[in-house]
């Protein structure tokens, strides 16, 4: 622990504000989860997602995965690859993982709480 105080006393102060200020500019870029969310559930086919994450990767990039539940719907390259792309010009996201589960929400997927 002494070492910890002594890194934070002797580094320039202004250097940890501008860290933060980082940090909070990589918060910015984030999409909003209930918008990302919505976004997800008016794909075609779409009945519902879940799992969704969103985390920064950098202060430059965000990250995202989320379970997409498409019971009737055949999915094709183009579509994850309009859905990456939507979620970059309208969200910011750069990584984005989709994964795809047949059925209804409690089939294939243990990690849905509700099921």
């Amino acid at each position: 622990m002494e070492q910890v105080r002594l890194l934070v006393s002797t580094t320039e102060p202004g250097k940890f504000s501008s860290l933060g200020g980082l940090r909070r500019q990589g918060e910015r870029r984030r999409g909003d989860p209930a918008a990302v969310s919505a976004y997800l559930r008016s794909l075609p086919g779409v009945a519902s997602v879940h799992d969704l994450h969103i985390w920064g990767m950098s202060t430059t990039e965000t990250a995202l995965t989320a379970h997409l539940v498409i019971p009737d719907h055949t999915v094709n390259d183009a579509f994850l690859e309009n859905a990456a792309q939507e979620l970059h010009e309208r969200f910011e996201i750069e990584h984005s993982t989709l994964q795809i589960e047949r059925g209804d929400e409690c089939s294939h997927c243990s990690l849905v709480p509700s099921c």
